[in-house]
């Protein structure tokens, strides 16, 4: 699937979530987030953030982002599966 397709179907998928109030979504998605930023060394906030350059930034940021998404899925995602 092309990249422009996964990108209007996350798209989407996030708008349904958020109008469900499926928050646990936006979760995952932090956590992908937090994931990928490793492998490429690089995140956004505003601007463009690199590992090798500001990596206090760079580490805050992605360690935010990680904790963000398993919040989200825990307070969100756990209630909804019956395990709190």
């Amino acid at each position: 699937m092309p990249t422009a397709q996964i990108n209007w179907l996350a798209f989407a998928i996030l708008i349904i979530a958020s109008f469900f109030e499926l928050y646990f979504i936006w979760g995952l998605l932090f956590i992908y987030w937090s994931v990928r930023s490793y492998f490429d060394q690089t995140l956004y906030l505003i601007t463009p953030i690199y590992r090798g350059e500001t990596p206090i930034l760079y580490w805050s940021l992605s360690t935010l982002w990680f904790l963000f998404g398993i919040w989200y899925v825990i307070s969100d995602g756990l209630p909804r599966l019956g395990f709190a």
